[in-house]
């Protein structure tokens, strides 16, 4: 890997993706949470290089943040604010990241699909260019009032104060976790890998089940759910690996959801 050019966050001229300044795209999105959401942000980009690259050494990747180093590898100006969204939610004085805890061992899944989710949201992209499913997941858990919050403070202990039932979302970050580490491992078992989304799904429906109950709402969330597999899965690289799965999820959330209705309705007929 060899560095072609060194920048600063002065360099507000060269930083740029789609005609959009990406360092003011990043701070206009930010002021729309409370201060201390931006505490991260601004300590991290006073110190902050970035370095454009001709390659990385996996052969895949267009860029990377280094936390220990704060300094934003980059391949490509698209890439730049997936790192500076991490850059945002790197607490430096404890060493986390976003939802994760120390290493991220079964964080990293859902981490990198919130980062993309909300670089989407920045540069107003529809869908993501990369971590297609985990971006997915993370959409449908922004249903979860405030689950930004604890994303931009690097809390994991306020991200699970969120579910009432914690084991919901650590066997979704789990299921996610196993998927995001070898969707494209050639060793992996497929059924495993199809077992993983299973899973994810399955978890997801229990996790909004767990503290919705209002039934105009679960419809509005399961016409989601399926609006974004239907638009999403056209042409995902997890339709064409794994078409079961999708009619898996939609067969599963509307019986789900369906029976969790009429449960509601006759209790409150009593």
């Amino acid at each position: 890997m060899k560095i072609l050019e060194v920048h600063d966050k002065n360099d507000r001229d060269i930083l740029i993706s789609d005609g959009l300044v990406i360092l003011d795209e990043v701070e206009k999105y930010l002021d729309k949470f409370p201060s201390e959401c931006r505490k991260n942000y601004d300590r991290n980009l006073e110190t902050v290089s970035f370095l454009l690259v001709d390659e990385f050494y996996d052969g895949c990747s267009v860029g990377e943040y280094d936390e220990f180093n704060n300094d934003i590898f980059y391949l490509k100006e698209s890439a730049l604010a997936h790192e500076l969204v991490h850059l945002a939610s790197y607490d430096r004085e404890r060493d986390r990241i976003a939802f994760g805890r120390e290493f991220l061992t079964t964080e990293k899944g859902l981490v990198e699909g919130m980062t993309e989710l909300i670089a989407c949201e920045i540069m107003n992209k529809k869908r993501p260019d990369a971590y297609e499913f985990q971006s997915f997941v993370s959409l449908m858990l922004t249903e979860i009032d405030d689950i930004y919050i604890p994303y931009f403070k690097a809390s994991n202990e306020e991200f699970m104060k969120l579910f009432p039932n914690r084991k919901e979302i650590l066997s979704l970050m789990y299921s996610l976790n196993y998927y995001h580490n070898n969707c494209f491992s050639k060793d992996v078992s497929y059924n495993l890998l199809v077992h993983s989304i299973k899973n994810t799904i399955d978890a997801l429906i229990r996790i909004e089940l767990s503290y919705e109950n209002n039934p105009y709402k679960l419809k509005q969330y399961r016409e989601k759910f399926m609006d974004l597999l239907s638009s999403w899965g056209k042409t995902s690289i997890l339709k064409e690996i794994y078409p079961g799965c999708f009619d898996y999820a939609n067969g599963e959330l509307k019986k789900n959801i369906k029976i969790r209705k009429r449960v509601k309705i006759e209790v409150s007929s009593k």
